[in-house]
């Protein structure tokens, strides 16, 4: 159902539609050969427009190059061995600079949960079945 606006009293309208935000959701995981193998897996969580993964993903990186290349990001990127990687970005680079390519940060979390692909999760069934 299509509600109608009235304005100045004289005029009937349509409602403006709004643009509806996406979610776009950047998993980051330690692989490296040195890591725990429980470790942690990060998302950062970012409010956006973008019609796919990719592009949120291109906007991401045009970000990180973006704050790399202020004195700031070269300092920092100087400070850490000429090294700056996904966990640094959680870290380091401001939210202003992901809002210049249409991103806002919504959350940055940490979960942690490793399960077995095999681990069966329907035992209950059957002892529902048994009694």
């Amino acid at each position: 159902m299509v509600h109608l606006h009235r304005r100045r009293q004289t005029r009937w309208m349509l409602p403006v539609k709004e643009k509806i935000g996406l979610q776009y959701n950047l998993i980051i995981k330690d692989f490296s050969h040195d890591s725990n193998p429980e470790n942690n897996i990060w998302i950062m969580s970012f409010e956006c427009d973008f019609q796919s993964a990719q592009e949120a993903e291109n906007a991401v990186r045009l970000a990180v190059k973006d704050y790399l290349e202020t004195a700031e990001g070269k300092e920092e990127y100087i400070n850490n061995h000429h090294n700056f990687n996904w966990g640094d970005v959680m870290v380091h680079v401001p939210p202003n600079i992901f809002k210049l390519r249409d991103l806002k940060i919504k959350q940055l979390s940490s979960i942690e949960s490793i399960v077995s692909h095999d681990e069966e999760l329907g035992d209950f069934l059957e002892e529902s079945e048994d009694t």
